[in-house]
């Protein structure tokens, strides 16, 4: 498909290599024990046409791991995909193995931030052909983080996977924004929050809703995990106004100039 460029493919590439390095270092030994009728995902309206996945819960910290749920997406060969997002986040490699299969994905997919979409909830919603947040959603980002229990030579590799996972991170922000790595490694280091209208005017959605428009149909899981108790700041009404940075201007047609100057050339040399 015409969104896996060459830049995204490389992306891909380097994810799938950190989540081999991690799955070596620190094996899942995670319970997945499913709660009686409940799950962090739930895919529904599913159809010849389109389906819809619903993200409202901690990813990966219980229930179908990654690969479970990216079995079930690979299953989906609806044209269209909507995914719709009110997560505070939660496993790390599960939110990239999620993010890569989106982006591999032949359907077209529409992601909707419908209240909160932090940590790795945020760069999942980057995979999205077309992102649309609510105007009073927000979103939050900041550095990937891990616990590790070993000697200094497991501590090290693990301050060096988590170095890798944020470069990776700050790529698919840049891909969906523009800026530099190093912009975006500055903001996550900074644990950065945006309202929706803050989001559009950093390039991270292409658009927001107003707070009546596009209300999804509550989906039967019941959430009541959502807890930001993990963060430096406890919301966007806490923590300071991101920093957005000027766009980055057009650069000059200077093929078309070109052309010009020579077509004037050839015709003087005519004459």
């Amino acid at each position: 498909m015409s969104k896996l460029t060459a830049h995204v493919r490389n992306v891909l590439a380097s994810n799938a290599a950190i989540l081999a390095e991690a799955r070596a270092l620190f094996p899942d030994a995670r319970a997945r024990n499913l709660k009686p009728g409940q799950d962090w995902f739930r895919i529904e309206n599913l159809s010849a046409e389109e389906a819809t996945v619903y993200i409202y819960d901690e990813i990966g910290y219980f229930g179908t791991s990654a690969q479970g749920f990216v079995d079930q997406l690979n299953g989906i060969t609806a044209p269209k995909l909507n995914i719709r997002i009110n997560s505070p986040g939660g496993d790390v490699f599960d939110g990239v193995a999620i993010h890569s299969a989106l982006m591999a994905s032949k359907a077209h997919v529409t992601v909707h931030i419908d209240g909160i979409a932090a940590s790795a909830a945020s760069y999942i919603a980057m995979a999205g052909d077309n992102i649309i947040m609510a105007r009073n959603a927000t979103m939050m980002i900041h550095e990937a983080s891990g616990l590790v229990w070993g000697n200094k030579r497991e501590m090290r590799q693990q301050a060096a996977l988590l170095e890798k996972l944020d470069g990776n991170i700050a790529d698919m922000y840049q891909m969906q924004a523009g800026g530099t790595i190093e912009d975006w490694l500055a903001l996550m280091e900074a644990e950065t929050w945006y309202t929706g209208q803050e989001a559009l005017a950093a390039g991270l959605v292409d658009e927001i809703t107003q707070p009546d428009e596009d209300e999804p149909e509550e989906p039967d899981v019941p959430v009541a995990r959502l807890s930001l108790a993990a963060f430096n700041y406890a919301g966007r009404a806490e923590a300071p106004a991101p920093r957005i940075a000027p766009p980055v201007p057009e650069p000059e047609d200077t093929w078309a100039w070109t052309m010009a100057m020579n077509t004037a050339a050839n015709k003087l040399t005519r004459a």
